[in-house]
């Protein structure tokens, strides 16, 4: 089934500055992270029926499956199309540019923030909406994904904006960031949770681990809530997973175990804590892959958690993170092991390795349904290799399925 994503933007004259910032967005991030969904992109200027435009754009903002808004200098249209778009309940993605102040009524929306000044800050862009887009394919593109109604989650919202109003209003110091479970009050926690996770609102989320903790079953708390909170990147999240959880997290369910140690490893990345992480895993990995009872795809998921690890401490682990990779491989068939393989032995300048993987890697995707960072650093090998054929094929599907991003590769090589 193809869906239609609609894009919110600031169109502005031809020629000026917004409509230069509209259409780098558009082109450089949005089109190209979006080229491997079965997505009909739209937006307003590019209408092809000009006659009847102002009547598509609200239909349009009530029916597509998707929206994506632009709220970058909060232009008054955008910000009433932002609005009419959510009454609506269905997946809507904010972006903005750095610096950006979300005004309180829309900044516990998912949002992106971005900058587009060099083709690392456009591909970190791509990347993040490409997390979200796949979140909103998982939980599906209904109103209700959630399962929760539409008056519901609207009837939540206005509690939140009414209690903070509230609070706000006392003390000129106290923002969004700075609210604890406290300032809730008649609010369910677990509901604001459930916005707090979808937003990826770090700060939220952790000011409502405390009662959470009171009200909850432990052992939902610490299975599921933590290590949710933890993947947005909590420390405060993963320092009690690390006293209460890992200790025994070995005793747990694999499915149990993956989500745990998957997300604790993501904050220790994002904080560029991996030699802790190394450090307070250590019995963990060592314990379970020495185990001749832990094998398949579990084995090959742990390898794989520890090289991420490695990873971010730089080239002097690469023999080590080699072996590992070489072992994930024999194990398992996901092609971003393979990636993995090839990306390190590129580094590395093991060129014939790294396209021995890389071809192993594109040789798994099923219907040629590849991820284009997969086929960009098909790329750089066969270009480094010499093997003009194999570059040429993998060059025009890129400039098929990606151009954008075909583009990005032209100026980093």
């Amino acid at each position: 089934m193809k869906y239609t994503c609609f894009v919110i933007s600031p169109i502005g004259e031809e020629g000026s500055d917004i409509r230069q910032h509209a259409d780098d967005l558009f082109e450089m991030v949005i089109g190209t992270a979006l080229q491997k969904y079965d997505l009909d992109i739209i937006r307003a200027d590019r209408l092809s029926t000009i006659a009847s435009i102002t009547s598509e754009i609200i239909k349009l903002i009530q029916e597509a499956d998707l929206c994506i808004v632009d709220i970058t200098g909060q232009n008054a249209n955008v910000m009433y199309e932002c609005g009419r778009r959510h009454e609506t309940g269905k997946p809507t993605i904010l972006m903005a540019k750095n610096g950006e102040k979300l005004p309180f009524d829309i900044n516990i929306m998912r949002t992106i923030f971005f900058e587009l000044d060099t083709p690392r800050n456009v591909h970190k862009a791509m990347s993040t909406l490409q997390e979200f887009v796949d979140r909103i394919y998982k939980e599906g593109f209904s109103s209700n994904a959630s399962g929760e109604s539409l008056s519901t989650v609207i009837e939540v919202l206005n509690r939140i904006e009414r209690k903070v109003n509230l609070i706000t209003s006392k003390s000129s110091e106290v923002t969004l960031d700075t609210l604890r479970e406290n300032d809730f009050g008649e609010l369910d926690p677990r509901e604001v949770l459930v916005i707090a996770l979808k937003q990826r609102n770090l700060p939220l989320a952790e000011s409502l681990m405390s009662k959470l903790e009171v009200m909850m079953d432990l052992d939902i708390y610490y299975k599921t809530v933590l290590p949710s909170i933890a993947a947005l990147g909590s420390i405060k999240a993963v320092e009690i997973l690390e006293k209460n959880i890992i200790p025994v997290v070995s005793t747990y369910a694999e499915e149990e175990q993956e989500k745990i140690i998957g997300s604790v490893i993501t904050a220790y990345i994002k904080h560029d804590l991996e030699s802790k992480g190394l450090e307070v895993l250590n019995d963990y990995f060592e314990n379970m892959l020495n185990n001749r009872s832990v094998l398949g795809e579990f084995r090959a998921f742990l390898l794989n958690q520890k090289q991420r690890l490695l990873f971010g401490l730089g080239e002097e682990k690469y023999s080590e993170i080699m072996e590992i990779l070489d072992e994930v491989t024999k194990i398992s068939s996901n092609p971003s092991y393979f990636y993995n393989y090839a990306l390190v032995a590129f580094d590395m300048k093991k060129y014939d390795l790294a396209e021995q993987n890389i071809v192993a890697c594109l040789r798994l995707y099923q219907n040629e349904q590849y991820d284009d960072d997969h086929v960009q650093l098909a790329l750089r090998i066969f270009k480094q290799n010499g093997r003009e054929s194999e570059y040429n094929k993998w060059r025009e599907w890129l400039k098929t399925n990606a151009p954008l991003k075909l583009q990005l590769f032209d100026l980093m090589e």
